[in-house]
C-alpha cells in the first residue's frame, strides 16, 4: 500500500471512529437508543470563550497591504453553505485544562451528501490571517483565534478568511488526548534517535530508539515533536498516534468499548446534540462506504515538503503567507467535488 493510501486510511478512520463506536454500542447492547443518549449525555457542552483579551500593540503590527487588498477582495466571494455538505471543524487544543489555550491542530471534517464523498481539510496553526475580534480586525496566527474567543472567534475567522461554512465543533484538550492514551493502555510507536532526543530535551519524556508502549504523556511529547524535521512531518506522527489509537480499540469486546466510551465522552467537547450524532450513527452504513480525500491549507504548502510564503512577524513570531482568493477557489472546489 502506497504512503498516500495509508494517510487516506488513516484519516478515514480518525473522522468516524465515534460514529463507528456509537454504532457498536447501539446494536450491540441490550440498552439501545436510552443507554447510547446517556453515553451521549457525558459529552462536554460548555463551549469554550477564550480569554477576552488580546496582547498589548496587536492592532498595530504592520500588515501588508496587498494581503488586506487580497482579502477585502475574498470578501465579496460566496461563502459555500450548501444544504447537501456539512463541515465539522475539529480542534486539537494544547490547554492542559487551566484554560482554553491555543488550537494545536485544526481541520475541517467535510461531508457531502450530494457527491456521497467526505473531505478532510487541515488548516496550518501558522497561517497569516485575519481574526474578526470585537475590539477590530487583528492580523496573527489563525491558532490564536481560539485563544483569544474560543470555538465562535476561531469558527468566525475561518469563515471570514476562507469562505465556507462551520456547522459543528469537535474538541479535545492535552488532558484528555493523555488521558485517553492511558485508558486505553497506550499505544505502540516505533521512535527514532532524533526523535527520542527532542522528547527528552523538550518535554523531559525519557525514551530510546526502537519500538516502545507509550504512555499518554509519551504519545503526547511524541506527537509534538517537530524540530527534528518540520510542522508537516509532525502532523503525520499525529496521524501515527490516531491510528493506532483506532487499532487497539477494534481488539476490544463490546463491554469494553462501552466502558471506555464511559470514561472519555466527559473528556470531549462538541456542540452537537444527541439526535445529530445519532443521525450519523443511523447512517454510518454508508458513510463508511464513502471514499475519503484530504487536503491542506494553504494550498501553496500542500506538497507538504517546502516552506512556502513563510514571513517574520515584528514580534519574532513565523506565519505562512496566504493569498486568499486561490485557497477560498481551491478549497470550495475541493469541498463540492
Amino acid at each position: 500500500m502506497t504512503t498516500k493510501k495509508k494517510k487516506k486510511k488513516a484519516r478515514r478512520r480518525v473522522a468516524l471512529v465515534l460514529v463507528s463506536l456509537l454504532s457498536l454500542i447501539f446494536f450491540c447492547t441490550g440498552g439501545g437508543l436510552l443507554y447510547v443518549n446517556n453515553l451521549l449525555n457525558k459529552l462536554d457542552r460548555t463551549k469554550p470563550s477564550g480569554t477576552g483579551s488580546l496582547p498589548s500593540g496587536i492592532f498595530d503590527q504592520s500588515t501588508d497591504d496587498e494581503l488586506r487588498r487580497q482579502l477585502d477582495d475574498a470578501q465579496n466571494m460566496n461563502m459555500l453553505q450548501e444544504k447537501g455538505i456539512e463541515n465539522i471543524l475539529l480542534i486539537g487544543s494544547d490547554s492542559r485544562g487551566s484554560d482554553t489555550g491555543r488550537s494545536d491542530a485544526m481541520m475541517i471534517l467535510s461531508i457531502n451528501h450530494d457527491t456521497h464523498k467526505i473531505h478532510m481539510v487541515s488548516l496550518m496553526r501558522a497561517m497569516y490571517v485575519c481574526i474578526p475580534t470585537n475590539q477590530g480586525n487583528a492580523w496573527f496566527l489563525l491558532n490564536a483565534a481560539y485563544s483569544w474567543g474560543g470555538t465562535d472567534l476561531l469558527i468566525n475567522t475561518i469563515q471570514t478568511n476562507f469562505r465556507v461554512h462551520i456547522d459543528h465543533y469537535v474538541t479535545v484538550d492535552f488532558n484528555s488526548f493523555t488521558q485517553i492514551i492511558d485508558l486505553i493502555g497506550g499505544v505502540e510507536i516505533t521512535l527514532t534517535q532524533g526523535e527520542c532526543n527532542v522528547m527528552a530535551s523538550e518535554y523531559r519524556t525519557l525514551a530510546e530508539p526502537g519500538t516502545h508502549l507509550l504512555t499518554g504523556a509519551q504519545a503526547l511529547a511524541y506527537s509534538r515533536v517537530r524540530y527534528t524535521d518540520n510542522d508537516f512531518v509532525r502532523t503525520s506522527r499525529q496521524r501515527t498516534v490516531m491510528t493506532k489509537v483506532i487499532e487497539k480499540a477494534k481488539t476490544m469486546n463490546v463491554l469494553q468499548l462501552a466502558n471506555l466510551a464511559n470514561q472519555i465522552f466527559p473528556l470531549v467537547g462538541t456542540d452537537m446534540s444527541n439526535s445529530e450524532i445519532l443521525s450519523y450513527v443511523a447512517n454510518m452504513g454508508t458513510l463508511l462506504n464513502y471514499p475519503v480525500s484530504q487536503m491542506m491549507l494553504p494550498v501553496e504548502n500542500q506538497d507538504g515538503e517546502h516552506y512556502v510564503g513563510i514571513m517574520t512577524l515584528p514580534d519574532g513570531s513565523e506565519a505562512y503567507q496566504v493569498d486568499f482568493k486561490n485557497n477560498i477557489t481551491e478549497l470550495q472546489r475541493f469541498l463540492k467535488e
